[in-house]
């Protein structure tokens, strides 16, 4: 059974279809599984047994590598990308089966955001409208699942800092948008609490949030780390699954830390559950929002608040998201 599924970003979008391979993979293991996304992503699944193999978008544009998908009568394609360019890539497929595609919920959208009007009702996450695209049953537990790439190793200025009798306490203080940052003080502050309970605290995030990186270790103090920009996307991963827990915004490694096991707190903004995109299942998380009126006001965050000062973030007090995570970390 030839299955190709389509998922190309973002990172958070792309560890959440791994779910999707995970329920092929113990539910009907004769599928041999493709999987296209963005290069970036491939080494996620490069040597992931669950699928035969993987090919990045990027690629598929040459001639030459579309010719490769273009010459396999595909039993099933999975659109969970579900955009212009994924649907002239199908269009350019045999398909001798289904081509289901990963509903989007447009409409419920545009009317939550613009008018203000909430249709969702009890709309599924994301993972169950996933599942609804690959034809999974409705009553499957879809769990998003990476494996680790044993040939990559934490560098040594990670196993030289971190004592392994300590709890660790993982911190993913940026993302994309700025209406999803919870404030650097705020992260600060819960850095220094669990600095005081004997925590280390290792902080995650790209080359261009190293300045920024550097400035929160300081403020948190000596049992803080920065690994901004020095780690990548596998090391990331890693070093999460060592942890104990973990705290960050609604951000693509906070879903990469989910997926490796971490139990993770998160901080919602601008975004919120109607999307889909609040943690569910295993590992245990903890969720922490503001209910505004003006939430949600952007389908992906956003720079702009119209109320200058995101009270939706910054009503989120320190002493609340604290006492969350010392209750996440109670439950290993």
């Amino acid at each position: 059974m030839q299955v190709l599924l389509i998922r190309f970003s973002s990172m958070g979008d792309v560890v959440l279809a791994s779910a999707v391979v995970s329920w092929f993979s113990r539910h009907q293991p004769d599928a041999d599984i493709t999987l296209c996304t963005r290069k970036d992503y491939i080494l996620f699944f490069e040597n992931d047994a669950r699928i035969r193999t993987v090919v990045a978008y990027e690629e598929i544009l040459l001639s030459e590598n579309t010719a490769k998908l273009r010459d396999i009568a595909w039993d099933q394609i999975i659109d969970l990308q579900n955009n212009h360019a994924s649907n002239r890539l199908c269009k350019t497929l045999t398909c001798t089966g289904h081509i289901s595609r990963f509903d989007k919920l447009h409409w419920l959208r545009f009317c939550l955001l613009y008018v203000r009007l909430d249709f969702y009702k009890s709309a599924p996450n994301v993972l169950q409208r996933y599942g609804a695209a690959a034809n999974i049953p409705t009553q499957a537990v879809l769990q998003p699942t990476i494996y680790l790439d044993t040939s990559e190793h934490l560098p040594g200025i990670f196993t030289h800092w971190h004592v392994a009798s300590n709890p660790l306490l993982v911190l993913i203080p940026f993302t994309a948008w700025k209406n999803k940052e919870w404030p650097l003080e705020y992260f600060a502050s819960v850095g220094k609490t669990f600095a005081d309970k004997g925590y280390q605290i290792a902080l995650l995030g790209s080359k261009c949030e190293q300045d920024k990186a550097l400035q929160l270790a300081r403020l948190i103090g000596s049992a803080c780390k920065s690994f901004a920009g020095e780690l990548s996307l596998m090391q990331c991963a890693k070093l999460m699954a060592t942890a104990t827990i973990g705290l960050g915004g609604d951000t693509g490694l906070v879903h990469l830390g989910r997926a490796v096991g971490l139990r993770c707190g998160v901080v919602y903004g601008s975004t919120t559950r109607h999307f889909g995109f609040f943690p569910t299942g295993l590992p245990e998380g903890a969720i922490f929002e503001t209910p505004l009126i003006c939430r949600p006001c952007h389908p992906h965050g956003g720079d702009f608040c119209i109320r200058l000062k995101r009270p939706c973030l910054g009503k989120i007090s320190p002493q609340i998201v604290t006492e969350g995570l010392v209750a996440l970390a109670a439950l290993r």
